[in-house]
């Protein structure tokens, strides 16, 4: 279900937030019922493992987009920098002139798309080790 976190456009924080957490919180809240309810082992049961997998799946998704989020962060407060430049003009005559960027700015546009090819790669991606995931799951536990 957290593969679906990644369907959700990269503004709309509180829908995709709420959504991890709330898988991350059920999960683990699950996790504790089972370690609780079921008879001591040693070392760490089929169900234990399986529910820890599902938990670093959601935390990992909940990783990229704090990732995202970060940049996308960095990106904007780095547009409202004051750029100035005190030149020097004839003996203690001062000009204060605004700094012309070296590169040319990268658009929203460009960054909101950079982030969807983010986004697509770990819509693939997750999948793909979750199934790597249940063939080394399955022929551990039931092998």
């Amino acid at each position: 279900v957290s593969w679906i976190s990644f369907l959700i456009p990269m503004d709309v924080i509180p829908g995709r937030m709420a959504l991890l957490v709330t898988l991350f919180l059920v999960l683990v809240n699950i996790f504790n019922t089972v370690t609780t309810n079921t008879p001591k082992a040693e070392g760490l049961t089929a169900i234990e493992a399986w529910m820890l997998a599902c938990i670093l799946f959601v935390f990992g998704a909940l990783i990229e987009y704090a990732a995202i989020l970060f940049k996308k962060q960095r990106y904007v407060s780095g547009q409202h920098r004051v750029n100035l430049k005190i030149v020097c003009k004839e003996n203690f005559k001062y000009e204060v002139q605004e700094k012309s960027p070296a590169n040319q700015a990268v658009t929203m546009q460009q960054l909101a798309e950079e982030y969807w090819r983010i986004d697509k790669f770990f819509l693939k991606s997750f999948p793909i080790l979750f199934f790597i995931f249940n063939i080394i799951y399955w022929l551990a536990f039931i092998l």
